[in-house]
């Protein structure tokens, strides 16, 4: 009996408690709100249901994606041609100071063209991403702050009253001479399916694609050719697609296993067609993870 007795009082102890310490009791220290905002933020418990579209957000961490996408307006049949803003793209043979100029006046910083480019690329000492903004003065050469082994991508970040670049934008290195990089006239960043992985990171290749045209003439067979050059090696064909079209043709290639290069191996896309003037987009996605 008096072990009911006991165990009666317990329980009425605790609901006693429990009534003075809920949010929702007028005794309550906390309103339900306060006692929301002490609780575990929501994203705290957040499970990953889709990993690439986690590392798009910046969502796993010192992971990250990187989509490069190009164009050659006109592929020709004496040799193949890298799908960049040139023809044949030059690859930098030293780490270098880059130069930036145009061919129009108009890119400067009052001028009715592109004022600001934003350049990235990577540091020659360490191979490491890095962003450098200028500001470009037409014509007139302007020098980098950084020392770089590779520019991959440039940026129009402000404009004047004609919203674009005017004329041709080039990154050109100050020892070797190469253009590495470029924005035709009007494109307000380069077009170039080339990328070299940087030093902190492995890249895998999540899959490419690639579209040729050709308004006139005859039907043309075009090679899409994947290739890619390990830090201290040679360019290695990794894949060959063919594009036989009078019009337009394009392909989509996404690998149920990605492709996986080791840091400063440069990935690129080459066309190579039987017959002239044919307008080629190529471009692919990689993932970068830690090595």
């Amino acid at each position: 009996m008096k072990l009911k007795i006991t165990l009666v009082l317990l329980l009425l102890a605790i609901s006693i408690t429990m009534f003075f310490v809920s949010p929702f009791s007028p005794f309550s220290p906390y309103s339900p709100q306060e006692v929301l905002a002490l609780s575990p933020a929501p994203q705290s418990l957040k499970r990953v249901a889709d990993f690439y579209f986690d590392v798009a957000t910046g969502d796993v961490r010192n992971h990250s994606s990187v989509n490069k996408f190009g164009r050659n307006a006109d592929v020709d049949s004496a040799a193949a041609e890298d799908i960049w803003d040139g023809g044949v793209w030059n690859e930098p043979t030293v780490g270098q100071v880059y130069t930036m100029t145009s061919t129009s006046s108009a890119d400067t910083s009052d001028g009715t063209g592109a004022r600001t480019v934003r350049v990235s690329g990577l540091l020659s000492t360490t191979g490491l991403l890095v962003n450098e903004t200028i500001t470009l003065n037409g014509t007139s050469w302007v020098t980098l702050t950084n020392n770089l082994q590779m520019v991959h991508r440039i940026t129009v970040l402000t404009a004047g009253s004609g919203g674009v670049n005017a004329g041709t934008i080039y990154a050109v290195g100050n020892t070797d001479g190469t253009v590495t990089a470029q924005i035709n006239a009007g494109n307000n960043q380069t077009l170039m399916a080339v990328f070299k992985i940087p030093a902190e990171s492995d890249g895998c290749l999540l899959g490419y694609y690639a579209s040729a045209n050709k308004a006139t003439g005859q039907t043309a067979t075009v090679n899409t050719i994947l290739k890619v050059k390990a830090n201290g090696e040679v360019w290695q064909i990794k894949e060959i697609v063919g594009l036989i079209k009078d019009g337009s043709s394009n392909i989509t290639r996404k690998y149920f296993v990605p492709s996986c290069f080791e840091p400063l191996t440069t990935v690129k896309m080459t066309m190579d067609s039987n017959v002239d003037d044919v307008d080629g987009s190529a471009g692919f996605d990689i993932i970068l993870h830690p090595n």
